[in-house]
């Protein structure tokens, strides 16, 4: 079996509804298998990261790594068909851009393996060397060359669009848990200034929130709402071609109502497209990050401020005050 044909029978697996666990990982580990045979990445030349003003994109080897996050793997290719599905029932032909492909474009490949040739074409964005090496040469050993149309060794915070390339979806995923480190942000920033409003995102929101609880594996509302990524939510960044910058939110809670030995953590929420989600400790990318122990603030009164900042390190600057009681006349 060619590997394309490999690759078309695991979209079809992919689609499939009512599996269990043990059925999602196999089918990500043969994906897995597959493309690890055709990229032959040699791990000690892929570990370095590439480091930029807006954040970094992680080495070959790691970005490798992340298809054993096996629902993250999953349901970001579920949202990334179903959202081809139901842009080929609106116009006849469909254009991706794929910002970060890391060494394999995992994220897109079963949808350009489904859907009938010449329907789906792609721009694919990487900054990394070996990254970009290693994905055009999987896509040529899958016969994709025809739909990726564009291929970019570049830096997708910055990359502008062409008008010969205007993309009716986009997808990245460049982050990691609480948008720390990477380029997430600036990324979809940068692109969602350069593209009509019907222009679709994957992920469609990317939720930080409050969460406190004694243990982190029975967090899953967050208290607080702290800062979301969504086209929604950027309005205001989006008017204008500034350096972004973000106002703080302010959250303020008591002890009293919760366990003294509560942490208060950064949660993690992703809405990928449609009903896929990934939400608190599905993934690797929404794993609670605990920042205090309730017990070690002496007052009742807890004040918690959070801005989200842009530099060479992004991330959820996140402060944890005590409100000290006024003191009577």
């Amino acid at each position: 079996m060619r590997p394309i044909q490999k690759l078309q029978k695991l979209a079809l697996d992919f689609q499939q509804d009512d599996v269990s666990f043990d059925q999602i990982s196999e089918q990500v580990e043969q994906y897995k298998e597959l493309l690890f045979q055709l990229a032959e990445i040699d791990n000690n030349k892929g570990r370095n990261d590439v480091y930029m003003p807006t954040g970094k994109a992680i080495g070959t080897t790691w970005a490798a790594l992340c298809l054993d996050d096996v629902l993250r793997t999953r349901q970001f290719i579920r949202g990334v068909m179903q959202a081809v599905e139901h842009l080929l029932k609106q116009k006849p032909k469909v254009h991706l851009l794929y910002a970060g492909t890391g060494p394999f474009a995992p994220l897109i490949l079963p949808a350009l393996a489904h859907f009938p040739k010449g329907k789906v074409s792609c721009s694919l964005l990487e900054i990394n060397d070996y990254s970009f090496a290693s994905m055009q040469h999987v896509i040529r050993q899958l016969e994709l060359e025809s739909a990726a149309v564009e291929m970019v060794q570049t830096d997708a915070s910055t990359f502008q669009i062409s008008d010969e390339y205007l993309p009716d979806l986009i997808i990245s995923e460049t982050m990691q848990a609480a948008l720390k480190d990477e380029q997430q942000v600036s990324i979809f920033l940068n692109l969602m200034r350069q593209v009509p409003e019907d222009c679709l995102f994957i992920p469609q929101a990317i939720q930080l929130g409050l969460g406190i609880s004694e243990f982190s594996d029975e967090l899953s509302k967050p208290v607080a709402p702290l800062f979301e990524v969504s086209r929604k939510a950027l309005q205001t960044q989006l008017k204008t071609t500034a350096p972004a910058s973000f106002e703080a939110v302010k959250a303020q809670i008591q002890k009293k109502d919760f366990s003294e030995k509560s942490g208060v953590f950064i949660l993690t929420d992703i809405h990928i497209y449609g009903q896929e989600w990934l939400t608190v400790n599905q993934s690797g990318l929404t794993v609670p990050i605990l920042q205090v122990y309730l017990d070690m603030i002496d007052y009742d009164q807890i004040l918690i401020k959070a801005q989200y900042i842009i530099d060479e390190n992004p991330k959820l600057d996140v402060q944890i005050q005590p409100v000290v009681p006024a003191i009577a006349g």
